[in-house]
């Protein structure tokens, strides 16, 4: 494991109960965070995303996309980041050069 994935994964491997993130006046919990993020680590190897895979990941403040980045980096590949603000032609054209 990389070093920066077993970083991430000591952290959500902390008590699962202690929060991580407030969102819009409600507390997400390092449990809920790693839930999803391991949820979608072992997807993304069922659909044969290896290790340095690249992931396109929307950036969005929100919980869920914070476990989704923390998700790819577990699983050792590779966040391809994308806007979500671009028009939607400019963003598929991101998409199709990046090939996430």
């Amino acid at each position: 494991m990389s070093y920066l994935a077993g970083q991430i994964a000591a952290v959500l491997a902390l008590d699962e109960a202690r929060p991580a993130i407030e969102f819009r006046d409600e507390l997400h919990s390092w449990g809920d965070v790693r839930l999803l993020a391991y949820g979608l680590a072992r997807r993304l190897g069922d659909l044969g995303l290896g290790a340095g895979a690249p992931v396109g990941c929307l950036l969005r403040n929100r919980p869920p996309h914070f476990a989704a980045i923390l998700g790819v980096i577990v699983g050792e590949r590779c966040v391809v980041t994308l806007n979500p603000v671009m028009p939607d032609e400019r963003l598929a054209e991101d998409i199709r050069a990046l090939r996430p």
